[in-house]
């Protein structure tokens, strides 16, 4: 990739060969730009082209999702995927993509993968080991084997793990970024840390391009992660008995419940206030429970609650005469058929009853429980200084955190995972905290 950076290069937007410009790639506050000799009177005429094709030094590259980064003068793109060798036709369409994964070798851990074979001269592996996850549109091959690096006298065996993506048909790239998103959000939550991608690659197929294998760079990939240990693994790779359900069922919840897992990593990778941590941790589990289909999400039937809330605004029309009083309180008839959040959460934790986790998390005292995520949720929705609440960081704190359990709790569950595994799994991590 260094040698494609600081040199002159000559550049078009998509379906716009003829008006050629020059520039170059440039690395800056952790980010690529193209920095151009477009004017900004030009802009209009540029305005809104994500894709860039060009040659630097004789390389031919595709620049993917671009935006203007400045105005001024000449203009400068911000880029986030730079497509190394690609003949650019018609669209970034591909069938099969390769990955390699931060600290994927230390969740794998090479446990019981596959047995240690070599030739008579020990300088090649002869065996491999693929787990392959057969979904809908694509398949998920996770590739296992090792690389070995031998000498006269000695030899390094290190684990050579990637995961290849191989879809039934070309695929628009835009769809490829959201499937890996959802297999790095699986890694990084069986992982328990966040992981990114360190590597990837694209397979074309076609007789007129003489480079086959396509290097994708962004410096989304390049972000370091610290090594993780043992402890910190949620659910490790040998332990996942049946992967094409688990994954399976991955894909599903990630479309299914999306806010709860969006918020979940959201609180996971970034730190923020306790305050709204703690709200849109409730805001995830409230998600959560309109979208299952086992949690009623109404009092009564909607046609039956329609008749009498249009009894109730006649009658509030009639009998208020101030306006802004009429559509504070309709507003306030008009979502009355929903659930309450203290009704939710009793019906979650009696679902959950029987794991031995939960009695930890509300401390054998379900209504003190939900009574302080339903007072600290009304607070710091409100901000009612009039109201009983007592504002108590640690207490605060220690509330975030079983709040993020018991989200850990409903993910494995909705995973398939067995109700023994899955308390053996977390009362093990936190037995120390809760």
């Amino acid at each position: 990739m260094h040698y494609l950076l600081n040199n002159p290069g000559t550049f078009w937007f998509k379906d716009d060969e003829e008006n050629k410009f020059n520039g170059s790639i440039i690395e800056e506050n952790n980010h690529y730009f193209l920095k151009t000799d477009i004017k900004m009177e030009d802009y209009p005429k540029y305005h809104n082209k994500e894709i860039i094709i060009g040659y630097v030094n004789k390389t031919k590259i595709t620049l993917y999702k671009s935006h203007l980064w400045n105005p001024f003068e000449t203009l400068t793109f911000s880029i986030d995927y730079i497509f190394k060798n690609y003949d650019y036709n018609s669209n970034l369409n591909f069938k099969e993509i390769t990955l390699r994964f931060h600290n994927l070798e230390n969740w794998i851990r090479n446990k019981k993968i596959f047995p240690m074979n070599f030739n008579n001269n020990y300088k090649n592996l002869t065996e491999y080991k693929l787990v392959k996850i057969k979904l809908k549109k694509f398949e998920i091959i996770f590739s296992l084997g090792n690389s070995v690096n031998s000498t006269d006298i000695s030899f390094c065996i290190k684990p050579h793990y990637l995961i290849q993506i191989i879809y039934e048909n070309k695929t628009p790239i835009e769809t490829i970024l959201k499937d890996i998103n959802i297999i790095k959000k699986f890694l990084s939550f069986s992982m328990h840390n966040e992981t990114e991608i360190k590597l990837m690659t694209c397979m074309v197929d076609n007789e007129f391009n003489p480079f086959n294998k396509i290097e994708v760079y962004s410096k989304l990939f390049d972000r370091t992660n610290e090594k993780i240990n043992s402890f910190d693994i949620l659910i490790e790779f040998d332990e996942i008995e049946d992967m094409q359900l688990i994954i399976s069922n991955w894909f599903k919840i990630s479309e299914k419940y999306k806010p709860l897992l969006d918020i979940y990593f959201m609180n996971f990778t970034n730190e923020s206030y306790p305050e709204y941590q703690f709200l849109s941790y409730t805001q995830a589990l409230e998600s959560y429970l309109r979208k299952n289909e086992k949690y009623i999400d109404k009092y009564m039937g909607i046609e039956e609650y329609e008749d009498i809330k249009n009894q109730i605004i006649d009658f509030i029309q009639e009998l208020i005469k101030n306006e802004d009083h009429k559509n504070s309180l309709g507003n306030k008839i008009k979502f009355g058929n929903e659930i309450s959040l203290r009704k939710r959460l009793k019906e979650l934790i009696n679902d959950l009853k029987d794991y031995e986790i939960i009695n930890k998390i509300i401390d054998r005292k379900k209504d003190k429980f939900i009574g302080e995520v339903v007072d600290t949720r009304n607070y710091y929705t409100h901000y009612d200084d009039s109201s009983n609440f007592k504002k108590d960081n640690e207490k605060l704190h220690i509330l975030n955190f079983k709040l993020k359990i018991l989200i850990e709790l409903i993910i494995l569950k909705e995973l398939g995972f067995y109700e023994e595994f899955i308390d053996d799994k977390l009362m093990i991590k936190y037995s120390d905290i809760i």
